[in-house]
């Protein structure tokens, strides 16, 4: 509807303004200008005065906007931090390089929440249920408002629930199956009409309480439900919001639905974590799975969820580390997409991030290579592979061959060009012993400036002192947030 009508009614129209927006302008005129300045700069035009900030907060300017074609898709992201609670984040697609803004005034009483629900339905993002360790699932519910910028408690939900789908069609939001209290039906799943503000619950056999993943696919809600131990097969559902209706989804498609989905353009594209990070793509024609491309993993850092926005696909992994790549457009060199990176969030400190297995681990932060050598490994086949992998997508600039990085069982053995290539970057050797430990000094005396963790102590230089292991993968999930969830929306 039109925010503002012209003539003697426009006094009447409006229960947001007593005056003129901008002095000798009909407010009509004045909404038709404004409406059309991009979303990131609508916190500067709340500044203005109350009367535009009341415009700019109001159901009739987000109405105006989406009736225009106005409306913009932010990202939102659901994480844990390093203290294991939950926080949101914002992206504008727009503006990738300007990175992750955060969300702040979480209710303290879901902080530490776990299977949470987090979709975007009009103008509103919804935080829905969820349980704790020692707490049951709850019914509670929180809404925030992007254009005010304010949290606030929603209507409870009909069905206290967690670990459940959560998608939105046709302007209704639905919540499916999951684990709930004890009274709760495990086949049960409710609706949510933000026009009555009011919950619906109904029940239907075919839904079992095991969620792994859901999406819309053709006006349809797909369910992925918990597969079988002793079998790959998948079991998954479908729900025909025009009849109401669940029936068995197709098995084909199902059969390579095994990760996070995206619809882009009316197919189906799903993220296999698996093996790598690899997009595969669902030929409705042909009715059959096709590869589309390869992600790096030292730039996804997975696991990693997916989100669309229009034709480009937007892959989100710890850290909020993000790719993006447009469907139509993408380049594939031997298989690998070429992506375009979003500035992840920064780390606790500027340390390169360390992954460790019992032979060989790496990571990297930047341009900034981390080798972690295990006890009496010299290089293998597969480190040299991963190096060369890196070499070719331009993370490692100077290739790295002849006269080995480490000789056998000694990790300190380094040839003179290596050692002049690790001047320029960030270097761990891990041991866990005593005589690992001695070799990761004389690593470290002989590189000034490049610090060597061992058994709980890190070297740099001659100089060395006890400081917190980096030798395991928990360390990891304490630098940068897991992402929980990701949605999209025109909230604003």
């Amino acid at each position: 509807m039109e925010l503002i009508e012209s003539g003697s009614e426009s006094s009447s129209q409006t229960g947001f303004t007593q005056s003129s927006l901008i002095s000798g302008l009909p407010d009509d005129i004045v909404l038709t200008c404004l409406a059309r300045i991009p979303r990131r700069y609508h916190s500067l035009l709340k500044c203005v005065s109350r009367k535009w900030r009341d415009l700019v907060c109001s159901e009739e300017w987000y109405s105006y906007r989406q009736k225009h074609n106005l409306a913009e898709t932010w990202i939102y992201a659901l994480c844990k931090d390093k203290s294991e609670k939950l926080c949101c984040y914002v992206l504008d697609p727009n503006l990738p390089k300007k990175g992750w803004k955060l969300i702040p005034d979480l209710s303290p009483r879901c902080l530490k929440r776990k299977g949470v629900g987090f979709e975007v339905l009009g103008k509103n993002i919804y935080f829905l249920g969820g349980c704790g360790w020692v707490e049951d699932a709850t019914d509670e519910a929180f809404c925030y408002d992007a254009s005010s910028n304010a949290w606030s408690e929603a209507s409870p939900l009909s069905t206290a629930r967690c670990y459940f789908a959560c998608e939105v069609i046709d302007g209704k939001m639905y919540l499916i199956g999951g684990l709930g209290s004890k009274s709760s039906d495990p086949h049960s799943w409710d609706t949510f009409d933000s026009k009555t503000n009011l919950w619906t619950s109904h029940t239907d056999p075919n839904i079992i309480p095991e969620i792994e993943d859901s999406l819309v696919l053709g006006g349809k809600i797909y369910i992925r439900c918990g597969s079988s131990a002793v079998s790959r097969h998948v079991y998954a559902v479908v729900y025909d919001p025009q009849n109401g209706t669940w029936q068995h989804a197709d098995a084909d498609m199902v059969s390579g639905w095994r990760g996070p989905g995206v619809v882009v353009d009316g197919t189906l594209y799903v993220l296999d974590q698996s093996s790598g990070t690899r997009v595969m793509m669902w030929r409705k024609d042909s009715r059959e799975w096709e590869a589309f491309g390869r992600l790096a993993t030292v730039v996804t850092r997975p696991p990693c969820r997916v989100v669309a926005i229009g034709k480009k696909m937007f892959v989100v992994g710890k850290g909020l580390s993000a790719v993006v790549f447009d469907v139509d457009k993408a380049a594939n060199i031997d298989g690998m997409l070429v992506t375009t990176s979003v500035p992840k969030l920064p780390s606790d400190d500027d340390t390169a991030c360390l992954f460790e297995d019992s032979d060989f681990g790496f990571g990297v932060c930047g341009v900034r290579l981390v080798v972690a050598v295990g006890v009496d490994t010299g290089i293998s086949v597969s480190l040299l592979a991963t190096i060369d992998f890196m070499v070719r997508l331009n993370v490692i600039s100077t290739p790295i061959y002849g006269g080995g990085i480490f000789g056998s069982s000694c990790p300190y053995r380094l040839t003179m060009s290596m050692m002049t290539w690790m001047k320029n970057t960030t270097f761990a050797v891990v041991g866990s012993s005593a005589i690992q430990g001695h070799h990761a000094r004389k690593v470290a005396s002989s590189i000034s400036g490049i610090p060597a963790v061992y058994s709980g102590v890190t070297v740099s230089g001659s100089q060395y002192k006890p400081e917190r292991t980096m030798n395991s993968t928990s360390d990891i999930s304490c630098r940068w947030p897991s992402i929980e969830n990701i949605t999209s929306g025109t909230a604003a």
